[in-house]
């Protein structure tokens, strides 16, 4: 895991929301790809990817480090 990316996942669970959006601005890209590969929908893309970070907030707490964040991301989504 990037040093910086837990540095923000630290920072988010002691309360620092807009830390988060540092890892939706990493990720967004990348997980906005992978979606619209297995939609073929852009549209279905996005929202899904929507959601993907919605559940990643809710369950950041769960996030124990064994890989990297953006594999963490990949198997929500």
């Amino acid at each position: 895991m990037r040093d910086s990316d837990f540095s923000l996942i630290q920072a988010v669970l002691a309360g620092n929301a807009e830390a988060f959006g540092a890892l939706v601005q990493r990720y967004q890209r990348m997980i906005d790809a992978l979606l619209h590969r297995m939609t073929g929908s852009l549209a279905d893309a996005e929202d899904l990817a929507q959601e993907t970070f919605i559940q990643a907030y809710r369950q950041l707490d769960r996030f124990r480090g064994d890989a990297s964040f953006s594999s963490w991301l990949y198997r929500i989504a």
